[in-house]
């Protein structure tokens, strides 16, 4: 595989790589936590409160799956997060 320089630059690889990827709640989960900091650095209240209702939401749904991992995840926040 390609290092990460080479997949950003070609776009046939980007579409390949696609291909190979498969959807998970805990990406979701992951992606919903990403946007929430981001909405936070901005202070977008209302887009932050909908987006912590949102990753509640998949971890629920995520735990019906694997409640160890996803409440662990769910729970999980990084040092630097600007989340409460």
């Amino acid at each position: 595989m390609p290092d990460n320089k080479a997949i950003t630059l070609d776009p046939k690889a980007l579409i390949e790589l696609a291909a190979d990827c498969r959807p998970n709640p805990e990406g979701i989960l992951c992606c919903l936590h990403m946007l929430a900091e981001e909405a936070a650095e901005l202070h977008l209240t209302q887009t932050l409160d909908a987006l912590k209702r949102a990753m509640g939401a998949c971890a629920v749904e995520t735990m019906a799956m694997d409640e160890h991992d996803a409440l662990l995840m769910a729970l999980e926040r990084p040092s630097d997060s600007h989340l409460n």
